[in-house]
């Protein structure tokens, strides 16, 4: 067994179980925390150093930029809210919100979805996966089981109400050319006096090791009187039955992503929701019981616009004899304002965000994205990536496939 020391610039706020329930007690620049070490010791596991299944997948050229869903498309107004899987069988998901009458995150929105099998290259029809009339089904968040089978987690209210208040689940069998009716699983998560409940959005995730192994994951938050927003809700019967975990104990966060490390834990990763700060800086924390509980939650040195925006962690490689994780994290990477979207990575369980690459343009209407999501291409060589482009989302939703490789700039904010 295999003890490493690694730095608490990171993982060491995690191990020590003191979280900070003040933010202004933590730093506003994600610079000044104390250095230590600590030690992390290797579970006991044998497989490959590598997230895929060993199966060899049919690799696809590069796509350098293609849209997906452009606005006016399908009388849908504006599209918005990218999420992406991969399938068991190779092909590519993109989830969305076709919102019919605006751009707004109320009103009478669907979940669509494109499906690819090309490695994005081409997209085809849309699919309309949930329509409920003049209601808001929103915040997608697709997780691709171990059958094959695809779960779509998502959120529902009424048209005149602007908080969701409803958590559905629908499946597919058929690499999500058709959908199952929806099941509610509201009466399983919430609680009384909590409201406001949105998932991801972004991918959920499959534990792949103990403790919990096969537990289905997926980011969640809401307005709870007992509680702080983000937390996981999680199922251990392949989406039968459903429970929630504790929450990360940051009080002013909104959307979180989650990746599961080398060591079994899950990394929490939260916009920064706190209003009238100089610079926003994301914070995050850690699981050591498949989403049970958090611990120690800490301000990251990942910068992002004002007020925060969705962002999307994709574990990209395990190295279980080292105990040290490769992760990856999309964003736009701008202090004042939605621009400059960019893929950085870390190379130590997140302790600290090293590379980067820029996937936007540096000036003109190409520079601007918002929401983004990430999937393994090409047996792990790629990434692929959706995200808003353009300036207020006018630029559609839009895939490009990135070797990893290109993430060699060092990272700067």
């Amino acid at each position: 067994m295999t003890i490493i020391l690694v730095s608490v610039f990171a993982l060491a706020s995690f191990l020590s179980c003191q979280s900070s329930e003040d933010p202004d007690a933590l730093s506003t620049n994600g610079k000044d925390k104390k250095k230590d070490t600590v030690e992390v010791v290797d579970p006991v596991i044998d497989p490959s150093d590598t997230v895929s299944s060993g199966k060899t997948e049919k690799e696809f050229p590069l796509v350098n930029y293609q849209k997906i869903f452009t606005p006016g498309e399908n009388n849908y107004a504006f599209f918005r809210i990218p999420t992406l899987v991969k399938s068991n069988a190779g092909t590519l998901l993109c989830f969305a919100e076709g919102r019919v009458s605006s751009k707004s995150d109320y009103g009478n929105i669907d979940i669509v979805m494109k499906r690819s099998e090309d490695g994005g290259k081409t997209w085809g029809s849309l699919i309309v996966v949930k329509d409920d009339g003049v209601n808001r089904c929103c915040n997608p968040v697709p997780v691709v089981l171990p059958s094959g089978k695809i779960l779509l987690v998502y959120c529902w209210n009424l048209s005149t109400s602007s908080s969701a208040q409803y958590v559905y689940i629908t499946t597919s069998s058929d690499d999500g050319m058709t959908w199952s009716s929806s099941a509610n699983i509201s009466s399983q998560i919430l609680r009384s006096g909590e409201s406001g409940y949105l998932t991801g959005p972004v991918h959920g995730i499959v534990k792949q090791l103990p403790p919990h192994k096969g537990r289905i994951l997926i980011p969640a938050r809401c307005k709870s009187p007992y509680d702080k927003p983000s937390h996981i809700i999680y199922s251990d019967d392949d989406g039968k039955t459903w429970s929630k975990g504790s929450s990360a104990s940051y009080s002013n966060e909104n959307e979180n992503t989650i990746a599961e490390l080398a060591n079994g834990y899950i990394l929490m990763n939260m916009r920064n929701y706190t209003q009238g700060l100089s610079q926003w800086f994301r914070y995050d924390a850690i699981s050591k019981d498949g989403g049970d509980t958090f611990i120690s939650t800490r301000m990251t040195n990942l910068i992002e616009p004002p007020s925060g925006c969705q962002g999307s962690l994709l574990t990209y490689k395990n190295i279980y004899s080292k105990g040290s994780s490769i992760v990856l994290f999309s964003n736009p990477s701008n202090a004042s304002s939605r621009r400059y979207g960019s893929i950085k990575v870390t190379y130590d369980n997140g302790n600290t965000w090293m590379k980067m690459f820029r996937y936007t343009d540096d000036a003109g209407d190409g520079m601007y994205s918002a929401y983004s999501d990430m999937a393994l291409l090409n047996n792990g060589k790629s990434i692929g990536l959706v995200y808003e482009a353009g300036y207020s989302y006018s630029g559609g939703i839009v895939f490009k496939s990135i070797n990893f490789s290109s993430i060699k700039d060092n990272y700067t904010y």
